[in-house]
This record gives structure tokens, C-alpha cells and sequence, in this order.
């Protein structure tokens, strides 16, 4: 009888569970029988797993010195893994003590791996064999740790990690460039399997690196290891951050508590400047500002920022040099007093932010000649000469050198209500005949107090304008701020100062 013929016979006495028919053909050559393959692709020691004949199988494994146990069947299969993918733990059990475990250690990984999903006492029993569980196999690429907290979930989730760890998995192996306990944040694994994967991080390694937007993913969920984690030597980083990692830090980073936001720019400072970098490089997103201009407690947390360490000091004057005061202007007056409003300006101001010359039309049209619009007169304004003020009071102010003999050639450029304006500074007599002629809608009542300014310049406007015209030409004035500057050292009154700088009514 021909081989073929004879494993037929031996394939029928598996099904048929007909042991001794089985044995009889067996034993004459378990080497050659354990090799072959039956119709159905499978090996008979497989086959009788499948159909789960323990006698049969228990006679196959008797031959375990002979015959090879990693034999493979259809699908690329071994005894083994065909044993764990149907969760057989009593014949993966004995295969495993009976030697079938592969010599490569990557196939053993992927052997733990395959285990995991089926039965936390098959992971036993291999990590008892000594399988390396920090040798990484192929897909996914990683050891058998990281690859229960990346793609596993289960109610056994904390005791594989326990176990894993308990025989010498190894913590700070990092997978996609994330260790073990940023991976359990990532994922959001309970907090017992954090706490243990600290544990083994901190007090059995002795540090790690952390990206940041996971030690702050922990202060969001109220976890205690973020306090935890600060205790210990903790590199945190920024690597392959994404526009939306960024965002996230720096929204959480301006809403936190002023007392833990110190203790985080002590310990992650490295990590923060390149956080606020990213705010002023490339494209300033609108979300960027808003979500920096926003905050509570703005101007304490900027100066917390400005004293952690000289590096984040130049990253915020970038940042604020970067700002468009007036955008800046409109995100914070929608949320804030003017008091505070005023405060911000100045601050921002005085590490630098340049004055767009809008923004003193802005400012004077909302709340008049004010203590911030008086500021404002006085700083180097941005643009003064391509961008047109439509309220000449303000243009006056901007430009020291603004001739009101210009306003009458160039009257359209200027709100028509700013124009009546200037006669509370000046009574020039071609102004007053140049709005009389210009009047337009005017009403009769705006005409007759037109009418009621009166025809000749004052003692005092003279003075002013010849006291201007000297300052600009013996101190070679440069622009509105250069002048507010040399005003105001002038030894003489604040009403004066007033006066000569135009934030004083004369009419």
C-alpha cells in the first residue's frame, strides 16, 4: 500500500477517533506521518487538534524527540499557533512543555503576542518557558508590552501589563516614539495600568522622556501621577508634535493654575519654549492668537512665562512682536474692562509690539482722548505713512509733521465728523471757511456752531503751534513717538504737556 493510501487511512482514524488503527500505522514511521499533509492542508497532529482527539494527540506528542513540532501546516500555521488561535490551552499547554516553542526569538514574540488576545494563562506559561518578552517581532513592530497598550483592549489588560513587567518587560522601549507609560495615556488605559507602568518608569529605571501634551492629558483627567511624574527626572519633548498637539498645550498651559503652571515651567521649560516658538512661526493662525489672548489672568501669566528662564523670554517678546495690535485690540476688548484692556496694551507695548496707526482710530473712536489713547500718542506708530487715519484729530496726533493747509486738499480721506473735531484745537480761518463751503448734510445747528467758534487763533493756539514747529526742527523729530518723548522731559506743567501734544481742547 502505497504512502497516500496509508495517510488517508491514518487522516479517516482521526476523524473516526479509531486510536488503535491510528497507532498501528504510526509508529512505523512518526517522522515521515508528522510531515505530510492530509486533504485539508493540515498536519495530523493539527488535525487532531482541530477536531480535538486528546488520545491521538497525546500518542503524536509522545514522539516529540523525533518528530519536528513546528512542522507547518496550511495557512502558514504551526501546531502551536493553531492551538492558541482556537484558545486550546490544554494543547497549547503541552506543546509549549514538550518543546514546540520556535528558537528565533521573533517568532517566539510573536507567539506571546498571538497568546495575549486568547488567555492570560497562556501568557504565563510562555514568559515561564523564558520567552524575552522585549524582543520585537514583526507586524506590528513592537515587544509584546507595547503592543497590549497600542491595539489591546480588555478587562485583562492590567494583569498582562503586571505580568509582563513582573518578568522583565522593559518600560521605556518605545514604540512610534512613545515609551510604554505615554503609550497607556494615549490610549487611555485605566488608571491602575499607569500607575504600575510609573512605577517601573521612575522608581525601577529612574526616568524617561514624556512628550508634554501627555503629562498635561494626565492634569486634564485629575490624575494624581501628574504630581507623581514631576517628582521624578522626567525629560518631557515636543518630537512630531502636530499643529493640533501644539494647540492643545498651549490652550492648557494658559488655563492652568498659576501655582502649577510655575512648577511646570521649572521642570519642562525646554519643552515650553519650543511650544510658544511654534505660536509666532510659520502662518500666526487666528486660532493661534485667540487661544493666547483669551486666557484668564493674561498679563500674570505672560510675566510667569517672561521670568521662567532668559530662552522663554525672547520666545515671548517673538511672540508678542509678531501680534497685529489691532486684532489684538479686538480679541481682548470683547472679554475684558477697559482698565484691564489698558493694561495689556501697555504691557504688550513695552516688550515691543508695534502700534498700527488704525489702532489710535480704533481706540479714540471707541473711548475718546483717554489715558490709553494718550499712551498710544506717544509710541512710534507702525505705518503712519500708508495707511490714511479717517479721524483727523487722530492723524494730527500721529503725524507731527501733518500741515492742517493739507486737510483742505485732502478733506476726503477724513471722517466728516472728525473735521468739525478739529476746531476744538484750532480756529484756522481757512478751516472754518473750508467746512462752511464743505458742509454737505450738515445740519442747520452744526452750522451755526461752526458759526460760534471764533475767527481768530488764541494767544495760547499761537504759542502751541510756533512751540511745536521749534521742537520738531531744533530736535530733528523723527515721528509721533520721538516727539511725545521730548514733550514730555520738557520742565514744564502736565496741562502744558497736554496742550502742546494735542490732548487738550483749546476751543
Amino acid at each position: 500500500m502505497d504512502d497516500r493510501m496509508l495517510l488517508e487511512q491514518l487522516a479517516a482514524a482521526v476523524r473516526n477517533y479509531d486510536v488503535s488503527t491510528f497507532e498501528a500505522i504510526f509508529s512505523k514511521s512518526p517522522k515521515k506521518w508528522s510531515e505530510m499533509r492530509i486533504h485539508s492542508g493540515r498536519t495530523l497532529i493539527q488535525e487532531a487538534i482541530i477536531r480535538k482527539r486528546k488520545a491521538i494527540f497525546k500518542y503524536i506528542l509522545s514522539f516529540h524527540k523525533v518528530i519536528n513540532l513546528e512542522t507547518v501546516g496550511i495557512y502558514g500555521s504551526t501546531p502551536l499557533t493553531l492551538a492558541i488561535d482556537n484558545n486550546d490551552k490544554y494543547y497549547a499547554t503541552e506543546l509549549i512543555r514538550k518543546g514546540a516553542l520556535p528558537r528565533e526569538e521573533y517568532e517566539t514574540t510573536r507567539i506571546l503576542k498571538q497568546s495575549i488576545s486568547k488567555s492570560v494563562h497562556l501568557v504565563k506559561l510562555l514568559l515561564d518557558e523564558g520567552i524575552n518578552p522585549n524582543v520585537e517581532s514583526d507586524w506590528p513592530f513592537s515587544t509584546a508590552l507595547n503592543y497590549v497598550l497600542e491595539g489591546y483592549s480588555s478587562c485583562d489588560v492590567p494583569e498582562i501589563v503586571a505580568m509582563l513587567l513582573y518578568y522583565g518587560a522593559d518600560p521605556l522601549i518605545e514604540y512610534k516614539g512613545f515609551n510604554s507609560l505615554e503609550l497607556a495615556i494615549k490610549n487611555n488605559h485605566p488608571i491602575p495600568v499607569q500607575e504600575i507602568l510609573c512605577f517601573y518608569t521612575f522608581d525601577e529605571c529612574g526616568g524617561c522622556k514624556m512628550h508634554l501634551n501627555l503629562l498635561l492629558q494626565l492634569l486634564e483627567q485629575n490624575s494624581p501621577l501628574f504630581h507623581d511624574i514631576l517628582q521624578f527626572d522626567v525629560d518631557c519633548v515636543t518630537h512630531n508634535f502636530t499643529d493640533a498637539d501644539y494647540m492643545f498645550v498651549i490652550k492648557y498651559l494658559l488655563s492652568m493654575d498659576v501655582h502649577e503652571l510655575t512648577i511646570l515651567l521649572k521642570k519642562c521649560n525646554p519643552a515650553i519654549c519650543e511650544v510658544v516658538s511654534w505660536m509666532y512661526r510659520d502662518e500666526i493662525l487666528t486660532t493661534k492668537v485667540n487661544a493666547f489672548l483669551s486666557c484668564e489672568q493674561l498679563l500674570t501669566k505672560l510675566n510667569i512665562f517672561i521670568e521662567s528662564s532668559p530662552q522663554m523670554r525672547g520666545h515671548v517678546i517673538n511672540l508678542i512682536l509678531t501680534l497685529k495690535s489691532c486684532k489684538l485690540f479686538k480679541v481682548v476688548v470683547s472679554r475684558s474692562t477697559k482698565s484691564t484692556l489698558t493694561e495689556i496694551l501697555i504691557f504688550m507695548f513695552s516688550y515691543g509690539l508695534n502700534c498700527e496707526r488704525r489702532l489710535l482710530d480704533i481706540v479714540f473712536e471707541k473711548y475718546g482722548n483717554c489715558e490709553l489713547f494718550r499712551f498710544l500718542s506717544c509710541l512710534d506708530v507702525a505705518d503712519s505713512d500708508a495707511v490714511y487715519c479717517k479721524n483727523i484729530v487722530v492723524a494730527m496726533i500721529c503725524d507731527v509733521h501733518l500741515e492742517l493747509g493739507s486737510i483742505f486738499k485732502n478733506g476726503r480721506n477724513y471722517s466728516r465728523s472728525s473735521l468739525f473735531e478739529v476746531l476744538h484745537f484750532s480756529v484756522n480761518p481757512q478751516l472754518l471757511n473750508f467746512l462752511l463751503k464743505n458742509k454737505g448734510n450738515v445740519t442747520d445747528a452744526t452750522v451755526e456752531r461752526i458759526q460760534c467758534f471764533p475767527r481768530l487763533s488764541s494767544l495760547i493756539e499761537l504759542a502751541r503751534n510756533a512751540l511745536r514747529g521749534h521742537i520738531i526742527e531744533r530736535f530733528k523729530i523723527r515721528n509721533a513717538g520721538h516727539f511725545g518723548w521730548v514733550v514730555n522731559s520738557l520742565p514744564v506743567s502736565n496741562t502744558h504737556k497736554r496742550i502742546i501734544l494735542f490732548q487738550a481742547e483749546l476751543y
